[in-house]
């Protein structure tokens, strides 16, 4: 292992829940798509994860929001977006 390596895999976040917590810190106010979520902490976990950062150590303002869509064939499908917000910033 080279001392990049070593660097690397000492800053970089080692669990899952720290990847995510990162990935909001990186994105405050900004909307993120369950799909983006799912593909990049994989299929399901996620939810646990984010359920995880609202609550101590991190507790991280992270507020959920869903809808429902049509498809033009008249099918229904779920819209669910996530958005990590920062001690004092407000929803529009």
């Amino acid at each position: 292992m080279t001392q990049l390596d070593l660097l690397t895999a000492v800053v970089e976040p080692a669990t899952i829940v720290e990847r995510m917590a990162a990935f909001f810190r990186e994105r405050p106010g900004q909307p993120v798509d369950m799909h983006v979520l799912d593909q990049r902490f994989g299929c399901g976990g996620w939810r646990t994860r984010v359920s995880d950062l609202r609550r101590a150590p991190y507790c991280m303002a992270i507020e959920n929001r869903w809808w429902e869509e049509r498809r033009a064939d008249g099918t229904k499908y779920r819209v669910s977006v996530y958005t990590y917000r920062p001690a004092g910033e407000r929803a529009a």
